[in-house]
């Protein structure tokens, strides 16, 4: 490999250099680590990193100026990849990184071109192409290292944030080993129920749906790994499942509309990088209580997805009235009873669904339903005969919604058309 040696820096390469000053390799390394940008971890900058840094560089001018004795170069690529190691265990950027080997060849190449006579082409075109290939060596150091710990400490933090969160939503968090993972323990937690939908290509029969659903399972892990500090826990399989977000998490400690607002972009940002669907709901809970609240958390999602409700975040006070009817007991039955009378007449159910769930007017609800006005009006005055309710009165409506729902809720059949009317 043709590079630029030291032995070129102390004598002339007449006609090639001029008779330039040389520079010393240390002044080089100084230089070039004092001109980095570390705003990115001006907070953590300590006397290890720069010492990081500096090494980097070295080897990165070492590479560039030393005489090529044939030897492996590998301890010098094994230390680059020795330092991305560290970085990456510490979660520090690896462009900066990147930056100081481009920097390190840069300041070369910038000090090298000052005595070149760039009419002498062969030179250049040696000197560049011997450049490149040095660039390209040290930038894969650089990437090999890193990508290789981060590969390692995914799969070690993955099972130690499973078994942690595991134990917290069984109530023993305190015999959890913790060790291996970050995060640690929180006082509170944000519960968090999630429903993950279908990947459009889970159903294009020339693609595994295993593989597709897998895929969409790994992008959200590497958002909650990255996109949320604290890191969150999480127990979710390609459908969805639970995930903890410490309540001291930036977003999570104001007021509760607040919490509310954060939650519902963090959601919709989870659903993005999926690209699919997600139902969420999530209830605010003492680490102690987190088991009773994720089970909280899970019904209110199994509501809203027997409801129809679409993807997003839905909030406790939106499911309030609906869980309330969906508690055992007496008055359970009592309210589903209502509707009783409808039960050998599917089309009447599916006519009431959409009558009261669908704001408008009936002209609206018998074009979805696919019937004329005066159709759906012969059906409502049906459906007061045998209820002795009118749906088109606030108090008899309430009461005939509130055994639709509890109906839903308790997995009893409400029409022909269940999906379609919700």
């Amino acid at each position: 490999m043709t590079r630029m040696r030291t032995s070129a820096m102390y004598s002339g390469r007449a006609p090639v250099r001029t008779a330039t000053q040389p520079v010393h390799p240390t002044t080089l390394v100084r230089s070039v680590v004092d001109g980095l940008d570390l705003t990115a971890v001006a907070g953590r900058m300590d006397g290890r990193l720069r010492a990081d840094l500096v090494e980097l560089v070295r080897c990165s001018v070492h590479e560039l100026t030393e005489t090529s004795s044939g030897t492996d170069p590998a301890p010098v690529t094994d230390r680059i990849e020795s330092i991305a190691r560290g970085w990456a265990q510490r979660d520090l950027p690896v462009e900066i990184l990147h930056r100081a080997v481009h920097a390190a060849v840069s300041s070369c190449l910038q000090w090298w071109a000052r005595g070149v006579v760039w009419s002498d082409g062969r030179i250049v075109r040696t000197e560049g192409a011997g450049l490149i290939d040095v660039l390209r060596t040290l930038s894969a150091a650089v990437a090999r290292g890193y990508a290789a710990e981060v590969r390692a400490m995914t799969a070690e933090g993955r099972v130690a944030a499973a078994t942690l969160a595991s134990g917290l939503l069984a109530g023993c968090a305190d015999g959890t080993r913790t060790a291996g993972y970050a995060a640690g323990l929180s006082n509170s937690y944000l519960v968090v129920a999630v429903a993950i939908g279908a990947h459009p290509q889970e159903s294009d029969p020339r693609l595994d749906a295993r593989v597709v659903a897998r895929r969409k399972l790994r992008r959200i892990q590497a958002e909650l790994a990255t996109g949320c500090r604290p890191r969150p826990l999480s127990l979710l399989s390609v459908d969805g499942g639970t995930i903890l977000i410490p309540a001291e998490a930036p977003g999570s400690a104001a007021d509760p509309a607040a919490v509310e607002e954060w939650v519902s972009e963090w959601i919709d940002r989870l659903a993005h990088v999926a690209g699919a669907p997600v139902r969420a709901t999530f209830i605010e809970a003492e680490q102690s209580a987190s088991p009773k609240a994720a089970d909280l958390a899970h019904e209110l999602l199994d509501l809203a997805v027997h409801l129809g409700r679409g993807p997003g975040l839905h909030r406790f006070r939106d499911l309030a009235c609906e869980y309330q009817l969906s508690r055992p007991g007496r008055a359970n039955r009592r309210i589903r009873s209502v509707l009783d009378p409808l039960r050998g007449e599917p089309t009447l159910l599916d006519t009431l669904r959409a009558f009261l769930g669908s704001p408008g007017t009936q002209e609206a609800v018998a074009r979805r339903l696919g019937i004329s006005v005066g159709t759906l009006r012969r059906r409502l005055v049906r459906i007061e005969a045998l209820t002795g309710l009118d749906p088109e009165t606030a108090t008899d409506s309430w009461q005939l919604r509130s055994s639709l729902v509890a109906r839903i809720v308790n997995g009893e059949k409400t029409g022909t058309s269940l999906d379609k009317a919700g």
